[in-house]
């Protein structure tokens, strides 16, 4: 089955009721208690209203079944055009300020499938390849001690950027393997792939916390009864033991009222080992 889609839509504009920041466009004051920092201060000017978001798209894909359908592949590209699109960044305060970026582009392409080998063997995977760039993003927030880039000397421009989350490419594969132990009792082994490239995980896209590629390795052994009424399992997760920031930002006040300049980060759970059981009654 092959498709073509164009499709438009758009999200509601609305008040900021969390913007922590006044209409004023004077510099953030300096702790006077702070060490001397003769970078420039940081402009928080309130963004109390946002407009609304529009979305035009277009995909275009195929969905397959082969060797008598033992295997599906389904393919899509895709291509997204946004204006106003709405971005909420953190100001280095305690709040966060929404606003409008004039308009962005997304768009590449998704790749999954599916392979029954044999009766007891499976083989899946995916891959997705992405471009994002903001093509007129004339107000987004500057980095701590950034000089602005914009026009209007406050902002700076991200125009020809990326944005948060977005990796060139990322993707998964999984082998899985089941068979019957007996004519009530079966084995299950899986061990699965998951792999991305660069990103950045702050809404600012602060160079200093861009989490690397990774491939990050997780592993299944389980027995159980084939009418599915238990199973117990050992289970291994982040085998390889990656260090994977989830989400990061700017410490709270750490520059906008103290001068001095620092990040925090969430992070996945390093390598686990645990044993799982289920009973269904």
């Amino acid at each position: 089955m092959t498709y073509l889609t164009w499709s438009r839509g758009f999200k509601s504009g609305g008040f900021d009721a969390r913007s922590n920041a006044s209409p004023s466009a004077d510099p953030v004051p300096q702790n006077p208690g702070a060490p001397a920092d003769t970078s420039p201060r940081p402009v928080l000017i309130g963004t109390f209203e946002y407009e609304e978001e529009e979305a035009e798209s277009i995909e275009m894909g195929a969905k397959m079944s082969l060797f008598d359908g033992a295997a599906e592949v389904n393919i899509a590209l895709f291509n997204t055009r946004y204006d106003n699109l709405q971005v909420s960044i953190f100001d280095g305060t305690l709040g966060f300020n929404v606003g409008n970026a004039a308009s962005a582009v997304t768009q590449g392409a998704e790749f999954d499938g599916r392979w029954q080998i044999t009766d007891s063997l499976m083989l899946a995977g995916a891959l997705a390849v992405l471009d994002f760039e903001f093509k007129d993003y004339q107000n987004g927030q500057c980095l701590a001690g950034q000089a602005p880039t914009a026009s209007d000397g406050v902002n700076c421009d991200y125009t020809g950027k990326t944005n948060q989350y977005v990796a060139d490419w990322a993707g998964n594969v999984l082998l899985a393997w089941r068979a019957p132990l007996s004519g009530t009792l079966g084995i299950g082994i899986s061990v699965d792939a998951i792999f991305t490239d660069d990103y950045n995980p702050s809404q600012n896209l602060d160079p200093v916390v861009d989490q690397d590629g990774y491939v990050k390795w997780n592993a299944r052994i389980g027995i159980g009864a084939l009418d599915k009424s238990w199973d117990v399992a050992l289970v291994g997760k982040n085998l390889s033991d990656e260090t994977i920031i989830t989400y990061a930002n700017d410490t709270p006040t750490s520059y906008t009222i103290f001068g001095s300049k620092g990040h925090y980060a969430f992070l996945e759970a390093p390598r686990s080992i645990a044993l799982q059981a289920n009973y269904h009654w």
